[in-house]
């Protein structure tokens, strides 16, 4: 209600999903990303390093962030999964 939406978030099943169709998503090129600790501008967030940026921050670039979803594929796959688990219950 807060954000507006008219649905759920599916974030963590989204990421599940990840692990067996990868292809599901749009994915940035590797980033370095940390959690901001000190100050007031984005203390507690995870912020992604892309170009310039107001706070500081670098190291490895190891992080791949999803921009984009196959929303079709992914709620294909999701039903399908549901549909097996209520088959076998």
């Amino acid at each position: 209600e807060f954000f507006g939406l008219n649905a759920f978030p599916m974030d963590d099943i989204i990421t599940t999903a990840m692990a067996f169709r990868p292809d599901l998503c749009t994915m940035t090129e590797p980033l370095f990303v940390d959690v901001v600790l000190e100050g007031k501008l984005a203390r507690g967030q995870t912020v992604a390093w892309q170009g310039h940026q107001i706070l500081k921050g670098a190291g490895p670039k190891s992080t791949r962030i999803c921009t984009d979803i196959d929303g079709r594929a992914f709620m294909d796959l999701f039903k399908g999964a549901i549909a097996r688990f209520e088959r076998a219950a």
